[in-house]
């Protein structure tokens, strides 16, 4: 099982910067649900400006990413 979740937002593509209210809304409700085992940070560009918006859990491309394939990945790391 894995202990911590680190998921790495875009922060460098216009496109990523503007990320989904959604996908920043789902970030802040695993936050919240796994207390202290899934940290976000900020990135420069992880060079899937074609497919925005770009995460990566736990260094897994999601692009482009909505609520429920991050959900799906956080959870498919949590239960490894």
């Amino acid at each position: 099982m894995v202990e911590r979740i680190l998921i790495t937002v875009c922060a460098d593509c216009a496109l990523c910067k503007d990320c989904a209210a959604d996908i920043k809304e789902e970030l802040r409700r695993l936050r919240i649900d796994h207390k202290g085992r899934v940290i976000v940070v900020e990135s420069e560009c992880l060079d899937e400006c074609d497919r925005p918006p770009a995460l990566k859990v736990n260094g897994q491309s999601i692009s482009p990413a909505t609520p429920g394939k991050l959900r799906e990945a956080v959870n498919a790391q949590l239960d490894s």
